[in-house]
């Protein structure tokens, strides 16, 4: 009888957090490149592996708390196929909570940068994000967004990382041409002010068509030849249109940003469409990033996408890129599971 309850308590222990994790999800990928590149030679890469969980559950004053974690590995180059890499290079994309229910949502950590949602036209994998000025997430975050109002939707973030040592440039991309020196809003880290970064955006969305307005300004601070510092504000503003129609997408995004200490501000836009016939999608692109005074950098990129069902797909990229965006013609080939 003892032996029955106590099987019975422990059978019970081990059931409860089933129970609590009812609602959560265990998401990620496996994202594998072979990279051709001028003047490098071939690279059979690990292109991001990611491990993730996600979740909500329901509160007694009957709001909604969700939660997100996602990693993501980089590195596989160093150590031996017997003993594994030494070097995990392990990053947190994701790592926030928060409360939605009819008000809206309110999330609180490191999340997607509502700036990036103009980022319509960048559907590419190793070419994405050359010509970006934002990271696709901030940290040291707080953010507002509304409900759906009609297709209608908005919201204003805030960053307040509390130090003052810079931070650069959080990229997610593998830029190679003329991204600005720091996003500012993933660590701005400027001890004067409590509020570092504002960022505010806005979309709309029926029939088809998306549009995406952002505005994002900061101030930070950053060492400047190990002797002195200075104090530079940054704004930054764009707009991406996209529209899809049956199984063509047509996108477009333009953006600027001007710094203070800098003469010349900076445009980027690019252009790009897909078309997806059964299970292959093919893509296409041109952009450009110019600083004032200086002569534009380009680049062109076609792509084939594979979905193989399943989680898994397969693609070939192909990117061209003139003298001021770094020259960097490439050709990969991707395979990507997801789950």
């Amino acid at each position: 009888m003892k032996k029955s309850i106590i099987a019975l308590a422990v059978a019970g222990a081990l059931a409860a957090p089933a129970v609590s994790m009812a609602d959560a999800t265990l998401y990620g990928r496996l994202h594998f490149q072979m990279q051709f590149v001028k003047d490098q030679d071939m690279n059979i890469a690990n292109a991001g592996h990611r491990l993730g969980v996600k979740g909500e559950s329901e509160m007694d004053s009957g709001l909604t708390a969700f939660y997100q974690i996602e990693t993501e590995y980089h590195n596989d180059r160093n150590g031996t196929s017997a003993s594994g890499t030494t070097d995990a290079d392990l990053t947190v994309r994701l790592a926030n909570a928060g409360v939605k229910g009819d008000f809206g949502k309110v999330t609180v950590g490191r999340q997607s940068n509502p700036y990036s949602d103009i980022y319509v036209s960048d559907i590419f994998e190793y070419n994405s994000g050359v010509f970006e000025n934002e990271s696709f997430r901030m940290g040291n975050a707080v953010s507002y967004a509304t409900p759906d109002l009609s297709g209608f939707g908005a919201s204003l973030s805030f960053v307040a990382d509390g130090t003052h040592n810079a931070t650069v440039y959080d990229t997610d991309t593998k830029a190679t041409a003329t991204a600005t020196s720091a996003t500012h809003s993933d660590g701005t880290d400027n001890y004067n002010k409590d509020v570092d970064a504002y960022i505010l955006g806005a979309h709309y969305e029926a029939n088809g068509f998306y549009a995406a307005a952002a505005y994002k300004t900061a101030q930070y601070e950053k060492d400047h030849d190990d002797s002195a510092s200075y104090t530079d504000d940054m704004d930054s503003y764009g707009l991406g249109l996209s529209y899809t129609v049956n199984n063509f997408l047509a996108a477009a995004y333009w953006e600027k940003t001007k710094t203070d200490n800098a003469d010349d501000s900076v445009k980027n836009w690019d252009l790009a469409a897909s078309y997806t016939m059964d299970k292959t999608t093919f893509g296409l692109a041109y952009g450009q990033s110019k600083t004032e005074n200086e002569d534009a950098a380009k680049r062109t990129m076609v792509g084939v996408y594979q979905n193989l069902g399943g989680g898994a797909d397969v693609y070939a990229e192909y990117g061209a890129y003139n003298e001021e965006a770094g020259d960097g013609d490439n050709v990969v080939v991707g395979y990507r599971v997801k789950f």
